[in-house]
């Protein structure tokens, strides 16, 4: 039957060991152990293994893409009746035999020729160091209407398997999650430094606008003290012409005078002066420069 793969057609290892390997190292011991036995196996091969603790040994089964099970594991169905179930029991076929232990296969080995029962047993018991009182023998035929109803039963495969290929399953998660966690800070950054900048902005603009405000209640503060001398002396205000730092300031009188006590009042803040007379128009006119900032 296609399905199951034959016990002349099984390829197995047994590989004997001090202690059970701790199953972090055992895809590397597996992976050692074909290879030193020049196994090779197809992406598609799937591996199954049994660690026998009386024997302190491996036992390593390679079950090609073309087979869905191996023959001993039909037996695997005796155990869905809680009455029939024993601890250990030993199947008897014509070219092999399995010993199951709580349901599961335990042990596997080809045979050639007949051996009796009774030498059967006291061979597993010496080797095992067992008793063993539930002991089958499976005809072939009865063996072929085994498989038939094992896979009308569609039971789950309860041997272990061994996946030898990497697994970055984990390490992509990982890279998917640190990959998140710096997109989130990089946004949460870029936001960050986008909102600083434009409170940036609005500092600069805010503080360009006071400086402008205190600078023309400045400029107020420092003209309006010229305009209420030119007033007091009863001068003529001709022209007004705004520099830099100063201002420029045309203004006449009909006499002299008054320009002597407005220089005095304002000599701080005056950086020059000329009066000059205007004989066409009988007027004195003065051309002054004051300090303003």
């Amino acid at each position: 039957m296609q399905n199951f793969s034959s016990t002349s057609q099984i390829n197995f290892l047994e590989i004997e060991v001090s202690e059970e390997i701790d199953i972090k190292n055992l895809k590397k011991f597996i992976s050692t152990s074909l290879s030193l036995n020049n196994k090779h196996l197809t992406s598609k091969d799937r591996i199954y293994l049994n660690y026998i603790k009386e024997l302190k040994q491996y036992q390593i089964f390679i079950l090609g893409k073309e087979y869905k099970y191996f023959d001993f594991q039909v037996f695997e169905q005796f155990f869905d009746k809680k009455d029939e179930y024993n601890e250990y029991n030993l199947y008897i076929c014509n070219n092999f035999f399995t010993l199951y232990k709580n349901g599961i296969c335990y042990y596997f080995q080809n045979i050639d020729g007949n051996i009796k029962n009774n030498e059967f047993l006291e061979y597993i018991n010496k080797r095992f160091f067992l008793e063993i009182k539930s002991i089958k023998e499976i005809e072939k035929n009865y063996l072929e209407d085994l498989k038939i109803k094992y896979l009308k039963n569609n039971k789950k495969n309860l041997l272990k398997m061994i996946n030898l290929r990497n697994d970055y399953s984990f390490r992509i998660y990982l890279f998917y999650i640190t990959l998140l966690f710096f997109l989130f800070v990089f946004f949460n950054l870029n936001n960050e430094f986008e909102e600083k900048g434009q409170l940036q902005k609005e500092e600069a603009t805010l503080l360009e606008r006071i400086k402008n405000d205190f600078k023309f209640i400045s400029l107020e503060n420092k003209i309006k003290p010229i305009f209420e001398s030119i007033a007091k002396y009863d001068l003529t205000l001709n022209s007004f012409e705004f520099k830099e730092n100063s201002i420029k300031i045309t203004m006449t009188a009909s006499q002299r005078n008054p320009f002597y006590l407005f220089f005095e009042e304002n000599k701080d803040i005056l950086l020059s002066s000329s009066i000059n007379y205007i004989e066409n128009k009988n007027i004195y006119e003065a051309v002054i420069n004051v300090r303003i900032f």
